[in-house]
């Protein structure tokens, strides 16, 4: 039986190809003001997204994740609460796995996850933006040594 193809598509907030181009002519032409009232649309994009995520449902903190367990033969479901590397570790049962419970854990960590990479494309493009408004980079310099650590 031959297997099923499937086509790859882009995810629905991925840039169009014709974006991609004008993404392209903009760079090839320096022109900074277009890029930037790009990257500007892109910010308010990715605005918009969060607020989406956001209202889908609730979002799972950072310090939480799954795991499952088996007893006696029978896998079992668990959230996991652990703060710190330190702090001791607090499990709830969640039933087995695919319960209800437990889908909505993975639905509010996906949520979580989803959420982290807006956040780090949002400060991916600040930073391109206060590059491109010339903001000065701060380079750290030796310490000049103290008068008692100098060598005589």
């Amino acid at each position: 039986m031959p297997k099923a193809t499937q086509t790859a598509s882009a995810p629905e907030n991925y840039p169009s190809q014709k974006t991609l181009v004008r993404y392209s002519e903009i760079l090839q032409g320096e022109n900074k003001e277009g890029l930037i009232s790009l990257l500007e649309a892109e910010l308010s994009n990715l605005a918009e997204l969060e607020d989406q995520v956001r209202k889908s449902g609730p979002v799972a903190r950072d310090y939480v994740f799954l795991t499952q367990c088996k007893t006696d033969g029978v896998t079992y479901a668990r959230l996991v609460t652990q703060k710190t590397s330190t702090s001791k570790q607090k499990v709830r049962g969640l039933g087995r796995p695919g319960s209800e419970r437990h889908r909505d854990w993975e639905r509010r960590i996906q949520r979580r996850e989803s959420l982290d990479e807006i956040w780090t494309r949002v400060d991916l493009i600040r930073n391109l933006l206060g590059r491109m408004e010339g903001k000065a980079i701060a380079i750290p310099q030796e310490p000049e040594p103290e008068p008692w650590q100098q060598q005589a």
